[in-house]
């Protein structure tokens, strides 16, 4: 398929933010390996509600944890555009 797109996200990042900037690093230089994998920008953190939500069959953006919403909403703007 030509017109497959294909998306490569970090996610369960750490969010101490000692440790952020160098884990993301390390992943960037990675995926220079693979040219053809476009590396988005979003990130996504492990955090305690991304389980919580799966337990409860919830989405993140019905929480009340904003660094999470954040999250996801900058990867649909990302993927899909504004939403």
């Amino acid at each position: 398929n030509p017109e497959l797109k294909v998306y490569c996200l970090q996610s369960m990042a750490t969010t101490n933010p000692v440790l952020r900037g160098n884990e993301r690093k390390e992943f960037l230089e990675y995926l220079e390996e693979f040219p053809t994998i476009q590396v988005l920008d979003s990130v996504i953190c492990f955090r305690k509600v991304y389980r919580d939500c799966m337990s409860n069959g919830t989405g993140v953006v019905e929480t009340n944890n904003t660094a999470a919403k954040a999250e996801i909403e900058h990867l649909m703007n990302e993927v899909f555009g504004p939403w």
